[in-house]
């Protein structure tokens, strides 16, 4: 098979490998679609991110097969002990996994557990022709679900996640920092839950007009003004029910580092909640007194699990969330997979909306 290794930042190379074969509870897989997440985007580079030691420590021991979780792929053939699944199946993946053995995993609740290892990092991804996976990651994907959505379901899922975990009620009002694809499933997600009114921030004209496309009640252009100064006005000068949190990251790469977490807190209203999505670099500040003194939750949602992730593939069958809206950049062949990690890391530049896809292979 053919399939990417990444010997070094910024330096990726299709080679040729043995062809893998299932054990025990995994899937052999041939990959139809795979993006890079930002994050993978950001790593490939060098970006000090999320995941970055766990990427640093495999380079150490040589050329390592890294990323590709965000994928459609058809099983091939099963592992021993797998149920549920079947050849000729379509799937996605969970990508973080748990571990199985842990109290929590013993207790019957292993969607609540953080210890197990995550696709494309601690284990191969789908940047390869076909690759082996655990099956207990693996979701079907229902037949109304193109390959090119369900390459977008892994992000999504964890979108689920976020809006479960801020208890919505009818009729609340919230604003998503943030319109890039988890800013802008998190926006559908939360109108599907309930929200009354929905504000959409970014700095982008185009990331906007696509929020309004997708339903935003108002969008507020950060890169013109004071972005919380504007939620107040939109709102009365009592602030949000909710904020999500999803345009912060590391600024090297065009996100919003740590100040937009401050901006949350100062557009919500007292006891109301704040959700973080983004990925947060290194150890932002963190005033206790003014998250405190106003009762602001601060929420981390779980990772999405299976469950999660069914339901972002159900709603995208209904058409209640527009997964491929974000798919702007596409390109077919495993070969140009290097080109798809150099526009996502340079979305900006290249104008893409979301990640670059690479269709490896159809019907």
């Amino acid at each position: 098979m053919r399939a990417w290794q990444l010997y070094g930042f910024g330096d990726m190379r299709l080679e040729e490998l043995e062809d893998p074969r299932p054990g025990p509870g995994e899937a052999l897989v041939r990959t139809r679609v795979v993006q890079p997440s930002v994050t993978e985007a950001m790593l490939a580079f060098g970006t000090e991110t999320f995941g970055y030691e766990t990427v640093r420590s495999a380079l150490a021991d040589g050329p390592a097969r890294l990323f590709g979780h965000e994928y459609c792929a058809e099983i091939v053939a099963l592992g021993e002990g797998v149920e549920g699944l079947a050849a000729g199946d379509r799937v996605a993946d969970v990508a973080a996994l748990p571990c199985m053995e842990c109290a929590l995993c013993l207790e019957g609740r292993s969607e609540d557990c953080r210890r197990g290892p995550h696709v494309g990092f601690e284990m191969p991804g789908c940047l390869s022709d076909v690759a082996v996976v655990p099956a207990l990651g693996l979701v079907p994907v229902p037949d109304g679900v193109s390959d090119a959505q369900a390459a977008c379901l892994q992000p999504a899922c964890d979108c689920v996640a976020g809006v479960d975990a801020a208890r919505l009620e009818g009729g609340e009002t919230v604003a998503v920092i943030g319109q890039g694809p988890m800013g802008g499933y998190t926006l559908q997600l939360a109108r599907a839950a309930g929200a009354g009114r929905v504000i959409a921030i970014d700095v982008r004209a185009e990331s906007l007009a696509t929020a309004r496309e997708l339903g935003a009640d108002d969008c507020v252009d950060a890169s013109d003004g004071d972005p919380v100064a504007a939620v107040l006005e939109l709102t009365g000068g009592r602030g949000v029910d909710v904020a999500f949190e999803s345009a912060g990251g590391a600024p090297s790469s065009g996100l919003g580092g740590h100040t937009t977490l401050d901006q949350a807190r100062e557009m919500t209203r007292d006891t109301g909640r704040v959700v973080v999505l983004a990925l947060l670099p290194g150890t932002p500040p963190f005033d206790m007194l003014a998250w405190r003194g106003r009762s602001i939750e601060l929420l981390f949602p779980p990772l999405g699990s299976r469950s999660h992730l069914a339901r972002a593939a159900a709603l995208a069958a209904d058409g209640a969330l527009a997964l491929d809206r974000y798919t702007s950049h596409s390109v077919d062949g495993l070969e140009r997979v290097a080109e798809a990690f150099e526009i996502t890391a340079n979305k900006g530049r290249y104008g893409a909306l979301g990640p670059c896809q690479v269709v490896v292979a159809g019907d």
